[in-house]
């Protein structure tokens, strides 16, 4: 199923919105663990100018990608669509050999690799969220 992803200030968690289907435009769930793939970072430029004029936060950023597994909180439209809280420890939230990548629309309008500062590829294979979203290996 093809969701998007964002960090969800008020719950402090990832909010995984369906992107397709009945429940397309609904919150599935509040998640601790996401993982998704063929993934792509999305910015609505108009939503990130409006961050700078105002200096408040709002829902403009994310990861979109087809969702592999969660860990969290399924809301009624996430229970409709069937999804379910994988176990922490599951293979699909593994991080190793991956780069951390980061967003801040002060800084830039791209999601960037926090080691290099270069922007995220245009695809990404894996992108697992936790504490901060990670990707996988790719070439920059």
């Amino acid at each position: 199923m093809k969701v998007f992803v964002y960090f969800n200030l008020h719950k402090k968690c990832w909010s995984i919105r369906a992107k397709e289907g009945s429940e397309n435009g609904r919150v599935l769930s509040h998640a601790k663990y996401v993982s998704i793939a063929n993934a792509y970072a999305k910015v609505s430029e108009a939503g990130r100018q409006r961050v700078i004029k105002e200096q408040t936060k709002n829902v403009h950023a994310g990861i979109v990608g087809d969702l592999i597994g969660c860990v969290g909180d399924m809301t009624a439209a996430g229970q409709r669509a069937g999804l379910y809280s994988e176990e922490e420890s599951s293979h699909i939230f593994n991080v190793d050999n991956m780069e951390i990548i980061t967003y801040n629309p002060y800084k830039s309008a791209n999601f960037l690799i926090r080691n290099t500062e270069k922007p995220v590829p245009d695809e990404m294979e894996r992108v697992v969220m936790k504490d901060k979203p990670f990707a996988t290996t790719f070439n920059v």
